[in-house]
């Protein structure tokens, strides 16, 4: 009799200790829980990675931003370059026969397009296309300080006045050109083109 009762008390636990075991239910959550929690981890790894990579270009650019990435998109900031009607050719002294120079009108512009008054240096470039050996017939760099002092708002004008002779003649009266400004605030390059008809 005491050989049966032990007898159907070890099958009694066999049974209940097999009833706690887990549930394929549970096994499958298990697995999910685990490739989700493997996917969250490579998911931080990629985002720490691309981090790393926008720290390290921010790092490579001429001016460093001043304000946070996050920050600088909620302020308007320059977007873009708009040229005044008044870019063209220029005389110096005003009674040469032709142009020695071009000026250029221009003003940076927001997201919006609006015009905006921001700091920065100026690259301008100007070329004779139907001259391809040597196109290039005037350049000159502006620092922050000069494009400052070229700053014109009064009247009707509300743009920078950048003024560049000519180091060589052009042979053909159209010309384009090439401005490039660097935003002290946000260091983004900013590139535009206009062509011209000056009198030669």
């Amino acid at each position: 009799m005491m050989r049966f009762s032990a007898a159907i008390f070890v099958s009694t636990l066999a049974v209940v200790l097999a009833g706690c075991g887990p549930s394929p239910a549970n096994i499958e959550l298990r697995k999910e829980r685990q490739q989700l929690l493997a996917r969250v981890q490579e998911l931080e790894t990629l985002r720490q990675g691309d981090l790393a990579r926008i720290k390290a270009l921010e790092q490579q650019q001429d001016i460093p931003a001043l304000v946070p990435q996050k920050k600088l998109e909620r302020l308007y900031t320059a977007h873009g370059l708009s040229f005044g009607k008044l870019t063209g050719g220029y005389r110096e002294p005003a009674d040469s026969p032709h142009d020695t120079g071009v000026v250029v009108h221009v003003v940076p512009t927001d997201q919006e397009g609006q015009a905006l008054k921001a700091a920065g240096r100026f690259r301008v470039t100007v070329f004779d296309l139907g001259m391809p050996d040597e196109p290039l017939v005037a350049e000159r760099k502006f620092s922050i300080e000069q494009a400052h002092e070229a700053w014109y708002g009064r009247a009707m004008l509300y743009n920078y006045v950048l003024k560049v002779p000519f180091h060589v003649m052009p042979q053909h009266p159209r010309l384009r050109i090439r401005v490039e400004f660097i935003d002290e605030l946000t260091g983004r390059t900013l590139i535009s083109e206009k062509d011209v008809t000056v009198k030669l």
